[in-house]
């Protein structure tokens, strides 16, 4: 997986199988905080600490960009 962020954008490759992705700011950041190797609570704080949103706003917008990175096989659930 190549990924680069630009000014207000993410842009995920997928070059085994071709296909490429644009993430939002915050997702993008939620990205990069993935990529980091955070885990998710302290994503979430991260977050709400950056951006001006409610925590229940925040948790169900992170549990879906994690269904749909898993559901695309950008992500992968790791075990505790």
């Amino acid at each position: 997986m190549v990924w680069t962020t630009h000014t207000d954008a993410t842009v995920l490759l997928d070059a085994d199988r071709g296909l490429y992705y644009t993430l939002n700011d915050v997702a993008g950041r939620t990205w990069e905080l993935l990529a980091a190797g955070e885990p998710v609570i302290e994503i979430l704080q991260c977050l709400e600490d950056e951006y001006e949103v409610g925590r229940e706003v925040l948790e169900a917008d992170v549990a879906t960009l994690l269904r749909r990175l898993l559901d695309a096989v950008l992500i992968e659930r790791v075990s505790p």
